[in-house]
C-alpha cells in the first residue's frame, strides 16, 4: 500500500503542478513539501485539511488508508415518495381505518398495563 508522500506526490503529479507550486498555495516552503513527500515530515491536522480539499479527496485516502478517493454520498434512509399514492382512494381508506384502530387498540392497552 502506498504511504501518504506517495499519494501526495501522486496527487502533486496528476494536477501537473511543482512542489513549489503546492507550497505556494499552501503558504508553506518548498521543503516542506519535499519533506511531507520523502516521509521525513507528517503535515499537521490543518494542513492535512487543506491538502485534501485542494485535492478535493478525502482524508483517509490522502493518508492511504484507503483506496477510495471520495467517499460516496450519504444517502437518506428514508423514501420521499408515498408508496399510498399507488393505491386506490377506498384501500388508502381502509389502510387509515386500520391505523386508526392500532392506535387506539395500543392506547388502550397501555392504560391498562401501566409499565
Amino acid at each position: 500500500m502506498s504511504t501518504f508522500g506517495e499519494r501526495l506526490r501522486e496527487l502533486r503529479e496528476e494536477k501537473g503542478i511543482t512542489q513549489i507550486d503546492l507550497a505556494k498555495i499552501l503558504s508553506l516552503a518548498n521543503s516542506t513539501i519535499s519533506q511531507y513527500e520523502a516521509n521525513r515530515r507528517d503535515p499537521d491536522s490543518s494542513t492535512l485539511q487543506r491538502l485534501a480539499d485542494y485535492f478535493q479527496v478525502s482524508l483517509d485516502y490522502l493518508l492511504a488508508r484507503s483506496n477510495i478517493r471520495t467517499p460516496p454520498e450519504i444517502q437518506a434512509a428514508h423514501r420521499t415518495d408515498d408508496p399510498m399514492d399507488e393505491l386506490p382512494p377506498e384501500a388508502r381508506k381502509s389502510l387509515e381505518e386500520f391505523k386508526a384502530y392500532i392506535i387506539e387498540k395500543y392506547k388502550n392497552k397501555d392504560r391498562n398495563n401501566p409499565t
